[in-house]
């Protein structure tokens, strides 16, 4: 079959099925009798159309009436209450207007050529197989790339318009004419069209993923944070004057606040944990004004602190979640309590978390029935230890799967983001940090706040 046949007899099958849709309504007698008479006139006018690309195909002749019909098909569509049909036509209206330009203008000479159906690869994936966006990459004559996604209808119809208006191979785009099927919805589904013969699904969704990173599209679906600043303990907001020590951690607090991806944020809220980590051995060494202390010893200080950072992040919740308010509040029963609450509102994902935590080596299931029952955490010195050491141990290994990506190390991605461990993130550690974050400064801390203004160092 020559590729100018195979052009009319798609053309041919695309408006046949579009008329077939009226003959096949079950119940027509159903509709009102203007709605009947209308979808009859549409049938009748897509007939005519057919018996004009019938002579059109005798002449070898380009057809050019579809955009006229397009009108008819809205109409029809809305009648039949079926978006994607009007969705589709235009999709067949697009393509055909882009072949119908090259036709015109043919920068390739392939008209009397045999349609080679297995030129072009076709691979058909769902979106929750792949998310991908639509492309169209040629960096080599041979090597030929289209990516048509389609999404909610009429959402990603631009995408798709340039994504065509880019392919200069008539070849191509009677290809993907044939191989779209436009009889049935398009949305979820990814046609990929490659002139490259792959071995399997896996190698060619690395290759396009790469392509798309270069291109500079985004390939991950960004879990967002629907988390908003509430503290349980709020005694203090009157104290005022200790806070301008924490001028920087109010900006990263802000940038934590602006941030919606959810890894991002949990990164930001950690490096005021961090800082408040820091902050720990100067505070000692402010109070403690009979030490002399050189420069080669505070330097060998934080030395220390940033070769064992998951022991002086333990450090610092051992001293800061045993801290009280003005109030005798216990900060380590506040936690108890974001526990508690989280454990009642998400009684359904607890063991999706457990099994998550033990299985990427987060925590251990002993730490975890250590922790089962909390409640004398605030007298029980056994218990505020067992506390104390599972947060301190997941609050650094769930900061080392988001920054580090070692080959032993689990990566946690966007893409691999459970909706229970989301769950835990952002219901759970986040508001523990940020209720820990504020209940040292505003109850003036002496586990993270300067008493003097400088430290003398010889």
């Amino acid at each position: 079959m020559k590729v100018m046949e195979m052009y009319y007899n798609t053309l041919l099958k695309n408006l046949e099925y579009f008329g077939e849709i009226i003959s096949n309504i079950k119940d027509i007698e159903k509709l009102d009798e203007d709605k009947i008479d209308n979808l009859l006139e549409i049938q009748l006018r897509i007939r005519k159309e057919i018996f004009v690309i019938n002579k059109l195909k005798e002449n070898t002749s380009k057809y050019e009436n579809l955009n006229e019909l397009g009108l008819l098909i809205s109409q029809m569509s809305r009648i039949l209450d079926l978006k994607y049909i009007d969705y589709n036509f235009k999709i067949f209206v697009y393509l055909i207007n882009k072949i119908n330009e090259l036709l015109d203008n043919p920068i390739e000479d392939i008209i009397d050529n045999e349609y080679a159906s297995d030129k072009f690869y076709l691979t058909k994936v769902r979106k929750e197989e792949l998310n991908m966006r639509s492309i169209y990459f040629s960096p080599k004559e041979n090597n030929i790339i289209v990516v048509l996604s389609f999404e909610e209808q009429g959402t990603d119809l631009k995408e798709f318009q340039q994504v065509i208006s880019e392919i200069t191979s008539l070849e191509l785009l009677i290809d993907i004419l044939h191989k779209l099927d436009l009889k049935n919805e398009l949305e979820g589904l990814t046609y990929i069209f490659t002139s490259i013969n792959y071995k399997d699904k896996e190698s060619i969704f690395s290759y396009i993923n790469m392509i798309q990173i270069y291109l500079g599209k985004i390939i991950h679906e960004s879990k967002k944070s629907i988390y908003e600043i509430k503290l349980k303990n709020e005694n203090n907001f009157e104290l005022i004057d200790q806070y301008v020590q924490f001028s920087d951690i109010f900006y990263i607090l802000s940038e934590f606040n602006e941030e919606k991806n959810i890894l991002n944020k949990y990164l930001k809220v950690y490096q005021v944990i961090e800082n408040f980590m820091f902050r720990i051995p100067l505070c000692e060494l402010i109070d403690d004004t009979k030490k002399m202390f050189t420069i080669r010893e505070f330097n060998r200080l934080y030395s220390n602190i940033e070769s064992n950072e998951k022991d002086a992040l333990k450090k610092f919740f051992k001293k800061s979640l045993l801290e009280t308010d003005s109030n005798g509040v216990i900060l380590i029963k506040i936690v108890k309590d974001y526990i508690d609450d989280f454990k009642s509102n998400n009684t359904s994902k607890l063991e999706d978390i457990r099994l998550f935590l033990t299985n990427k080596g987060f925590l251990s299931n002993n730490e975890l029935n250590n922790i089962k029952n909390l409640n004398d955490i605030e007298t029980k010195t056994s218990l505020q230890n067992n506390l104390i050491s599972v947060i301190s141990n997941f609050i650094y290994s769930l900061r080392n799967s988001i920054v580090h990506n070692k080959a032993t190390e689990f990566h946690l991605t966007n893409n691999n983001l459970e909706d229970s461990i989301r769950s835990l993130i952002d219901e759970l550690v986040i508001p523990i940090l940020i209720e820990i974050i504020f209940f040292l400064i505003m109850n003036n801390s002496q586990v993270i706040t300067y008493n003097a203004r400088e430290l003398k160092l010889y």
